[in-house]
Protein backbone atom coordinates (compact mmCIF):
# COMPACT_ATOMS: atom_id res chain seq x y z
CA UNK A 1 0.00 0.00 0.00
CA UNK A 2 1.30 3.29 -1.09
CA UNK A 3 0.94 6.54 1.00
CA UNK A 4 1.53 9.85 0.31
CA UNK A 5 1.36 13.09 2.17
CA UNK A 6 0.16 15.88 0.60
CA UNK A 7 -0.25 19.38 2.78
CA UNK A 8 -3.12 17.89 5.42
CA UNK A 9 -4.10 15.24 3.37
CA UNK A 10 -2.90 11.21 2.91
CA UNK A 11 -3.33 10.21 -0.43
CA UNK A 12 -3.94 6.17 -0.12
CA UNK A 13 -3.50 3.99 -2.72
CA UNK A 14 -4.04 -0.05 -2.81
CA UNK A 15 -1.27 -2.60 -3.34
CA UNK A 16 -0.18 -2.74 -6.92
CA UNK A 17 -0.11 0.98 -7.59
CA UNK A 18 2.97 3.12 -8.04
CA UNK A 19 3.10 6.96 -6.80
CA UNK A 20 5.19 9.60 -6.80
CA UNK A 21 4.61 13.39 -5.28
CA UNK A 22 5.48 14.36 -8.55
CA UNK A 23 6.60 18.23 -7.68
CA UNK A 24 8.77 17.24 -4.72
CA UNK A 25 11.15 14.56 -6.83
CA UNK A 26 14.64 15.72 -7.52
CA UNK A 27 14.09 15.65 -11.52
CA UNK A 28 11.22 17.90 -11.14
CA UNK A 29 12.58 20.72 -8.67
CA UNK A 30 16.41 20.63 -10.20
CA UNK A 31 16.81 19.25 -13.58
CA UNK A 32 12.99 20.11 -15.62
CA UNK A 33 12.21 22.99 -13.36
CA UNK A 34 15.18 24.70 -13.76
CA UNK A 35 15.75 24.31 -17.50
CA UNK A 36 12.76 24.88 -18.47
CA UNK A 37 12.11 28.44 -16.52
CA UNK A 38 8.39 29.06 -14.50
CA UNK A 39 7.38 24.82 -15.41
CA UNK A 40 5.18 23.29 -12.32
CA UNK A 41 4.38 20.28 -11.21
CA UNK A 42 1.07 18.49 -9.79
CA UNK A 43 1.24 17.39 -6.63
CA UNK A 44 0.69 13.39 -7.61
CA UNK A 45 1.38 11.54 -10.31
CA UNK A 46 0.23 7.74 -10.26
CA UNK A 47 -0.92 4.18 -12.04
CA UNK A 48 -2.29 1.17 -11.34
CA UNK A 49 0.91 -1.27 -12.17
CA UNK A 50 -1.34 -3.96 -13.74
CA UNK A 51 -1.07 -3.52 -17.62
CA UNK A 52 -4.32 -4.02 -18.14
CA UNK A 53 -5.53 -0.81 -16.24
CA UNK A 54 -4.46 1.73 -18.63
CA UNK A 55 -4.97 5.15 -16.70
CA UNK A 56 -2.34 7.71 -15.53
CA UNK A 57 -3.33 9.84 -12.94
CA UNK A 58 -2.50 13.65 -12.56
CA UNK A 59 -3.50 15.11 -8.79
CA UNK A 60 -3.45 18.78 -8.09
CA UNK A 61 -4.07 19.39 -4.31
CA UNK A 62 -5.33 23.19 -3.25
CA UNK A 63 -6.67 23.64 0.26
CA UNK A 64 -8.11 27.08 0.18
CA UNK A 65 -9.55 26.76 3.66
CA UNK A 66 -6.75 28.87 4.93
CA UNK A 67 -8.18 31.91 2.88
CA UNK A 68 -6.29 34.22 0.98
CA UNK A 69 -7.88 37.29 -0.64
CA UNK A 70 -10.58 36.05 -3.04
CA UNK A 71 -8.43 37.21 -6.55
CA UNK A 72 -5.47 35.17 -5.47
CA UNK A 73 -7.72 32.04 -5.22
CA UNK A 74 -8.91 32.81 -8.52
CA UNK A 75 -5.91 33.42 -9.96
CA UNK A 76 -4.72 30.01 -8.56
CA UNK A 77 -6.97 27.77 -10.07
CA UNK A 78 -6.60 29.48 -13.23
CA UNK A 79 -2.85 28.27 -12.77
CA UNK A 80 -3.90 24.76 -13.04
CA UNK A 81 -4.33 23.85 -16.32
CA UNK A 82 -0.19 24.62 -17.10
CA UNK A 83 0.63 22.65 -13.87
CA UNK A 84 -1.11 19.31 -15.94
CA UNK A 85 0.87 20.58 -18.74
CA UNK A 86 4.23 21.19 -17.34
CA UNK A 87 3.37 17.54 -15.56
CA UNK A 88 3.41 15.33 -18.81
CA UNK A 89 5.55 17.26 -20.62
CA UNK A 90 8.39 16.22 -17.33
CA UNK A 91 7.23 13.03 -18.10
CA UNK A 92 8.21 12.99 -21.39
CA UNK A 93 11.62 14.36 -20.17
CA UNK A 94 12.21 12.29 -17.10
CA UNK A 95 12.20 9.10 -19.47
CA UNK A 96 16.02 9.80 -19.89
CA UNK A 97 16.83 10.76 -16.52
CA UNK A 98 20.00 9.38 -14.94
CA UNK A 99 18.00 8.75 -12.00
CA UNK A 100 17.23 5.47 -11.95
CA UNK A 101 13.91 5.46 -10.14
CA UNK A 102 12.79 8.44 -11.63
CA UNK A 103 13.30 7.17 -14.96
CA UNK A 104 11.87 3.98 -14.50
CA UNK A 105 8.49 5.48 -13.27
CA UNK A 106 8.33 7.89 -16.14
CA UNK A 107 8.55 5.25 -19.02
CA UNK A 108 5.92 3.07 -16.81
CA UNK A 109 4.09 6.59 -16.78
CA UNK A 110 4.11 7.45 -20.18
CA UNK A 111 2.66 3.54 -21.35
CA UNK A 112 -0.87 4.22 -19.88
CA UNK A 113 -3.07 5.40 -22.99
CA UNK A 114 -5.58 6.95 -20.86
CA UNK A 115 -5.05 10.63 -19.21
CA UNK A 116 -7.32 11.27 -15.76
CA UNK A 117 -6.84 14.51 -14.31
CA UNK A 118 -8.42 15.42 -10.45
CA UNK A 119 -8.05 18.61 -8.66
CA UNK A 120 -8.61 18.02 -5.22
CA UNK A 121 -9.80 20.99 -3.32
CA UNK A 122 -11.05 22.46 -0.49
CA UNK A 123 -13.08 25.58 0.58
CA UNK A 124 -14.93 26.92 3.98
CA UNK A 125 -17.55 29.04 2.19
CA UNK A 126 -18.38 30.36 6.28
CA UNK A 127 -15.07 32.40 6.10
CA UNK A 128 -16.37 35.74 4.98
CA UNK A 129 -13.44 36.02 2.41
CA UNK A 130 -13.96 32.80 1.08
CA UNK A 131 -18.08 33.21 0.66
CA UNK A 132 -17.64 36.09 -1.49
CA UNK A 133 -15.96 33.62 -4.45
CA UNK A 134 -18.56 30.64 -3.81
CA UNK A 135 -20.70 32.00 -6.80
CA UNK A 136 -17.51 32.34 -9.03
CA UNK A 137 -16.50 28.50 -7.94
CA UNK A 138 -18.72 26.87 -11.05
CA UNK A 139 -17.31 29.56 -13.84
CA UNK A 140 -13.56 27.97 -12.40
CA UNK A 141 -14.79 24.68 -12.89
CA UNK A 142 -16.40 24.93 -16.18
CA UNK A 143 -13.14 27.40 -17.47
CA UNK A 144 -10.82 24.50 -15.95
CA UNK A 145 -12.67 21.51 -17.62
CA UNK A 146 -12.39 23.57 -21.27
CA UNK A 147 -9.33 24.02 -20.58
CA UNK A 148 -8.12 20.51 -19.87
CA UNK A 149 -10.22 18.69 -22.10
CA UNK A 150 -8.03 17.92 -24.47
CA UNK A 151 -6.10 15.71 -21.86
CA UNK A 152 -9.10 14.57 -20.29
CA UNK A 153 -12.78 15.52 -21.18
CA UNK A 154 -13.99 13.98 -17.96
CA UNK A 155 -11.63 15.91 -15.36
CA UNK A 156 -13.11 15.68 -11.86
CA UNK A 157 -12.83 18.71 -9.29
CA UNK A 158 -14.46 18.40 -5.74
CA UNK A 159 -13.17 17.95 -2.12
CA UNK A 160 -11.93 14.47 -0.85
CA UNK A 161 -15.75 13.09 0.19
CA UNK A 162 -16.52 13.79 -3.06
CA UNK A 163 -13.53 12.83 -5.38
CA UNK A 164 -12.90 9.32 -2.61
CA UNK A 165 -16.62 8.13 -3.93
CA UNK A 166 -15.14 8.60 -7.63
CA UNK A 167 -11.18 7.79 -7.60
CA UNK A 168 -9.54 4.38 -7.33
CA UNK A 169 -7.85 5.70 -3.98
CA UNK A 170 -8.80 7.86 -0.90
CA UNK A 171 -8.39 10.86 0.46
CA UNK A 172 -8.29 11.78 3.93
CA UNK A 173 -7.28 14.64 6.33
CA UNK A 174 -4.49 14.30 8.78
Amino acid sequence: MTRLQEKKFTYEFAPGWEALKWDDTEFHRKRFSCSMGSSKGVDLIAFDKDDKVDTLWLIECKDFRPADDDQTIIDRCYEIPQKFKDSLAALVCARNDPHAPTKAFSRKALKKTQIRCALHWEFSFGNKKLFAIQSQVPNVQIKLKQQLKVADPRFLIGDQHQLSRVLPFTITET
